[in-house]
């Protein structure tokens, strides 16, 4: 968990400019669903919480599993009204995903909007053999990483916008893609993670035959940016690689009435933080300003003017989420069946 100078977070305080108390305030602190500990969201749902406890507002981080496991808590769960996810996840709900559909995973990102777009953390690709892009994987063995994991609905998007279908998709733990690799047994692995990644630093050299294949952002998958992984990243690289970032989001439900103003005063707190956070925080705040966009729509209790059809979504919203059960234990195998759809059929080659 970070830990911000008492100096700093003193001044914060001073600095804040609060909205005022809302009307009525919905009991407890605001819950905010992340991954589960150590990864990136939940670096940054902890940063999130510290910062904000500074201007009085509670926030309490939930570690929730799963590439959708935040987003559904947001949209399900009591107590949690606010979620950090992927901002590509939009562009994947709104492909045809064959069973999945029927599984819930269509309608999870429904009337949920963007608070504020967080830090991006950039795509490797890397490859052995004589692939130069993406679009020379067709019937190479790919491994995309955790069964259901962001990074693996990351990978799905970007083979499906290349129109690329694997021979087999590969799933599990980013050192057993990389040492599948090094083997011969995958022909690429997709990694996306801030960089530069120390497995990747420690466990490949030169002389491997390992290369990342440079990415560029695919038309219609918004919440996809430019990046570079700059020279000197990586030994074995050979100097910048030009690649995609996937920034992060923090949604909300569409809320209306006090929830609604609690999540405007916990946005405008958040703004006010920023500069602090990029010095004192996690790397992944550097860069974060306001106004940045990812798949989602901004939300009308985000601070930021959104739209006028975003407004007129949130008052036609009910007044709280349906109620509705947590995704299913069987999440996983349902979204790599997503992903097998989306790519033709490649998810046959899955391993543990």
């Amino acid at each position: 968990m970070t830990t911000f100078p008492r100096a700093a977070l003193a001044a914060l305080a001073l600095a804040a400019l609060p909205l005022g108390a809302p009307a009525q305030q919905a009991p407890g602190p605001l819950g905010l669903a992340a991954g589960l500990p150590g990864t990136p969201s939940a670096r940054l749902a902890r940063d999130i919480a510290s910062a904000l406890s500074a201007a009085g507002i509670a926030v309490e981080p939930r570690a929730v599993p799963g590439a959708f496991g935040p987003l559904a808590a947001a949209r399900r769960s009591p107590g949690v009204q606010m979620a950090i996810v992927p901002g590509d996840l939009p562009a994947f709900l709104g492909r045809r995903l064959g069973r999945a559909d029927a599984a819930g995973f269509a309608g999870l990102g429904a009337d949920m909007a963007q608070i504020m777009a967080l830090g991006a953390q950039p795509v490797h690709l890397l490859v052995r053999g004589h692939a130069r892009g993406i679009e020379d994987l067709g019937g190479a063995r790919i491994a995309i990483g955790a069964l259901d994991s962001p990074g693996a609905v990351t990978a799905a998007l970007l083979l499906d916008a290349a129109r690329v279908r694997p021979a087999s998709l590969d799933t599990g733990p980013v050192e057993s893609a990389v040492a599948a690799l090094l083997a011969g047994r995958v022909d690429a692995v997709f990694l996306t993670a801030p960089a530069p990644v120390p497995l990747l630093a420690r466990a490949i050299d030169r002389g491997d035959g390992v290369r990342l294949v440079p990415l560029a952002p695919a038309g219609g998958i918004a919440g996809h940016e430019p990046a570079e992984l700059p020279a000197g990243t990586y030994r074995f690289a050979e100097g910048a690689v030009p690649t995609v970032a996937v920034r992060a989001a923090l949604v909300a439900w569409l809320y209306r009435g006090p929830t609604c103003e609690r999540l405007a005063e916990a946005a405008t707190e958040l703004a006010a933080s920023l500069a602090m956070l990029g010095r004192h925080g996690d790397p992944l705040w550097q860069g974060v300003r306001p106004g940045r966009t990812t798949g989602f729509a901004p939300h009308p209790c985000g601070g930021v003017a959104p739209p006028a059809s975003a407004a007129a979504t949130a008052e036609a919203a009910p007044a709280a989420p349906p109620a509705a059960g947590p995704v299913p234990p069987e999440a996983g195998r349902q979204l790599f069946d997503a992903i097998g759809s989306l790519l033709g059929g490649g998810s046959d080659g899955g391993s543990e």
